[in-house]
Parts: C-alpha cells; sequence; structure tokens
C-alpha cells in the first residue's frame, strides 16, 4: 500500500497515482503522463512518441517492466528539442556535393 492512500481513499493497484501532482524538490511540481496523455499535450502522435523514446531520443522514464512515463520536465525538453529558431540573416545555404562530384570537379 502506498502511505497515506488510506487517508485519500485511493487503492494501491490503481494507476491513476501516476496523474497525480508529486512535490518534489524545493516546492516544484512533476506531473506524470503515460504515451497516450503525452502525445495529447504534445499535439503529436502516441506514436512518434514511443518510437522517439524506444530510439533515445527523447527523454523518459521506464517504469516496471518497460512501461514508458513521461515527466512534465521529459514533454519540456522534448518540445525544446523539436523548436525550430529562425536568426534575423540567413545564411546562403551551401550546396553538398556527392564523393564522386567532388572527385570530377578536382580535375576538370
Amino acid at each position: 500500500m502506498i502511505p497515506g492512500s488510506h487517508e485519500r481513499g485511493q487503492d494501491s493497484r490503481k494507476t491513476s497515482s501516476l496523474h497525480n501532482d508529486e512535490e518534489i524538490g524545493q516546492g516544484m511540481k512533476l506531473e506524470f503522463f503515460e504515451p497516450a496523455e503525452a502525445a495529447i499535450v504534445l499535439k503529436c502522435s502516441e506514436a512518434w512518441l514511443r518510437d522517439g523514446a524506444a530510439k533515445g531520443e527523447f527523454p523518459h522514464a521506464v517504469w516496471g517492466k518497460g512501461k514508458i512515463v513521461f515527466t512534465s520536465v521529459h514533454l519540456r525538453e522534448i518540445a525544446e528539442l523539436r523548436e525550430v529558431r529562425t536568426s534575423g540573416a540567413t545564411a546562403p545555404a551551401v550546396r553538398l556535393i556527392g564523393t564522386r562530384a567532388q572527385a570530377r570537379q578536382k580535375y576538370s
């Protein structure tokens, strides 16, 4: 049983405790999201989030036997990872050419 769960009328077998705010550190609130809920918050697909977590591209936590869980901090980091920032003046695009073209360029 979760300590204090009798007072709140919660059963320790329910997974809804993952969704409650948990206070950590110096008054910081940390919220937990399952992939489906995180997808709604980030306005993306659940599969995209799961794939990114499985590939190690996105921060996440794993509980129990491989259950992927995202925290509110993780969601903020994922949003920042995918943020595209524009600068005032854009540099001209450098055209990259293949190795064959580079070799031909040397001899012409």
